[in-house]
């Protein structure tokens, strides 16, 4: 039974109740249901303020407690504890957990007698340090002795610890202004008058008084709280800066690795290939991308250092407002660099393509170059420590992006259109499809006899190493990529000339001479580049030294003879990006489709651009688009995924 949810206007149907006031019966429909409550979770129900408004009234009888909580944290707070009227001794009638908040009676009698203890206690808010400082002057000035008039100046300022006070609680600035007189008489007609009484005789002479004062408040406030644009000072109603809190992943570029291939072409057909096991058109489809933060040392000489897609951002260009600490360096842009038309890592297409099981692929050009770029692909993931996005209130994906269709420092033709995947939930962690996990530092070394078993891909670890660091002294033969192969290390025993050796042989003819060259300096494409690389030309682009930077073989190692660090990180890669050892390849999750449209230039707006900026620069005016997708309208669901409380990747 549901009563608040489809069983309710069904019930109201059987008895007749409001059968004949169809706008009455919509009405209370609308006020009583509560379906949230039976298809959702108890947290996402909890959201839905309009309908979770139901009380439930009872009765309880509770027994005596010795415990009594406080409202406060302060370990200074002076605490009095009575019984009644009785002033309670604390050591021996009670005592304070100050750590836990509570007063806890240690006296059973005062339990058991009728008397209501109470408890008083300072509760000093963590944030009121504000300073006070009073001032007062006094004069009087007086003619004779019997006559004067005085003045008196009192002034109370505070200081706010922080310019942003809530109201109620902005710091005063007053003056008050008095004013005061005073005549005294000596009376000599009075004392007469009273000696005159009968039994009553003055014993000094009477006298008279007049007196008077006035005072004027004028009331302030802290110039502290003064700010730009306002007239006066500026308290907040409420301050809902923090109420909002974001999941950064952005931060460090070394926390994404490539995605592993789609496995549901419901989302787009260009995806298929991604549910074929042991086959190497599985990744046929993958183009090159590249993720990366630009240091500064690579725009040194680069002559698209300050083009649109190469220049330093300054956050406040797109928040002008934004007030950073002292101290503080600007925020770096976390970019993407795609390349539809050059082959990804692993990728292995022919010159023809491949036509297997429904998965179509549009196969090369002479010169390496993928043909059909509108039908290829390229993503990366990234794991998630926030995983119930229920309970952390998570609503909208949030970030910024540059409009990508703007003309490009090396003239090459910008894309009509094309389409942003954004997808969180559960997925496969085996990259390459094969049904094996592969550890870096589980594959062996001359001092490491470690086992391994083979893949069509190449040499796949066949333990979970314990510890997630490299061989010490033989890191280059552990620094092999995904498929446990060498192409940069002289006569290694495993090379990706063997192991792809027929891949080779079908393509190699087909290509021009350059081509054959790249193909047997790396077959697999998964060779690390560093931007730092000694061989990069001094007119190297910032595009083309970050163009192999994320590429997995090589990249723990610091190339010889080069004084700076060129690693991109010190750890290994691995199919297991949320390090718990296993091989997770189930895929749940929710996908969101944001399309790329242009007019001249101008990105044409979707439903969930929301905001933009626009920057006038020498080369063009940059327009910065915001964009807030709703997690509860993706286009697509994959697998079983009900809820958003599961969101690993």
């Amino acid at each position: 039974m549901e009563p608040f949810g489809s069983s309710f206007p069904q019930l109201l149907d059987k008895y007749n109740l409001v059968q004949n006031d169809p706008v009455l019966r919509a009405a209370i429909i609308k006020k009583y249901t509560y379906p949230q409550i039976y298809d959702t979770s108890v947290t996402f129900a909890r959201q839905n303020l309009q309908a979770n408004q139901f009380i439930m009234r009872g009765s309880y009888k509770a027994s005596k407690s010795n415990e009594i909580l406080l409202n406060t944290v302060d370990r200074n707070a002076r605490i009095t504890v009575r019984a009644g009227s009785l002033a309670l001794v604390e050591g021996v009638d009670y005592t304070v957990d100050r750590a836990q908040g509570k007063v806890i009676i240690l006296n059973e009698a005062l339990l058991q007698s009728n008397n209501t203890i109470t408890v008083d206690y300072e509760n000093n808010n963590l944030f009121n340090f504000q300073t006070r400082t009073m001032l007062g002057f006094r004069a009087e000035y007086a003619k004779t002795k019997d006559v004067y008039i005085g003045t008196t100046f009192m002034k109370l300022f505070e200081r706010p610890f922080t310019q942003k006070v809530n109201i109620g609680e902005d710091p005063i600035n007053n003056n008050i202004y008095g004013l005061d007189f005073g005549i005294n008489k000596q009376a000599d007609w009075l004392t007469r008058a009273l000696d005159k009484l009968p039994l009553y005789s003055t014993k000094a002479p009477s006298k008279w008084s007049l007196q008077g004062e006035g005072a004027y408040l004028r009331p302030g406030y802290s110039r502290a709280i003064n700010q730009n644009g306002s007239d006066g000072g500026v308290v907040y109603v409420d301050d809902f800066e923090g109420s909002a809190t974001g999941i950064g992943l952005y931060f460090n570029p070394t926390n994404w690795i490539l995605a592993t291939p789609p496995q549901a072409d419901s989302i787009d057909p260009n995806f298929r290939g991604g549910d074929l096991r042991n086959n190497l058109a599985s990744t046929a489809n993958r183009a090159l991308l590249s993720w990366y933060r630009v240091d500064q040392l690579a725009r040194n000489g680069a002559p698209d250092a300050n083009s649109p897609y190469g220049r330093l951002v300054d956050e406040l260009e797109i928040f002008p407002n934004r007030q950073r600490p002292v101290g503080f360096a600007t925020e770096l842009t976390f970019d993407l660099a795609y390349f539809p038309k050059e082959r990804g890592p692993y990728n292995f297409e022919l010159p023809n393509g491949y036509d297997i099981n429904g998965v179509k692929t549009w196969g090369l050009k002479d010169d390496f170059t993928l043909d059909s770029a509108e039908t290829r692909w390229a993503g990366i993931m990234s794991r998630l420590n926030t995983n119930d996005f229920e309970l952390a209130n998570v609503e909208y994906i949030d970030f910024w992006m540059l409009n990508p269709f703007m003309p490009k420092f090396d003239g090459s033709p910008v894309a009509e259109r094309g389409n942003m995947y954004i997808q969180i939930g559960t997925f496969s962690e085996d990259i390459l499809r094969d049904g094996k996990q592969q550890f870096e530092h589980g594959l062996p070394t001359p001092s490491l006899a470690l086992p391994t078993d083979n893949s069509i891909y190449g040499k796949i670890a066949r333990k979970p190493p314990i510890t997630n660091s490299f061989d010490v002294n033989q890191r280059e033969l552990q620094d092999l990529g995904f498929d446990g192969l060498s192409s940069m290390i002289p006569n290694a025993p495993n090379t990706e000339l063997v192991q792809y050796s027929d891949y080779i042989n079908l393509v190699r003819p087909f290509l021009n001479v350059e081509a054959q060259e790249k193909l047997l300096k790396d077959p697999a494409n998964d060779d690390f580049v560093s931007y730092r690389d000694n061989t990069f030309p001094t007119n190297a682009t910032v595009l083309e030294k970050y163009k192999r930077f994320t590429m997995p073989e090589g990249n723990a190692q610091i190339q010889v003879g080069n004084q700076i660090s060129t690693a991109y990180t010190s750890f290994p890669d691995v199919e297991d990006l949320n390090l718990d050892k296993s091989l997770n390849e189930q895929e749940s999750y929710y996908s969101y489709r944001i399309p790329f449209l242009h007019n001249n230039g101008d990105w044409v707006k979707t439903k969930f651009v929301t905001d933009s900026v626009s920057i006038p620069k020498p080369t063009g005016t940059e327009v910065w688009y915001r964009f807030r997708i709703p997690i509860a309208q993706y286009d697509v669901k994959v697998g079983q995924i009900q809820d958003f409380r599961s969101i690993n990747l």
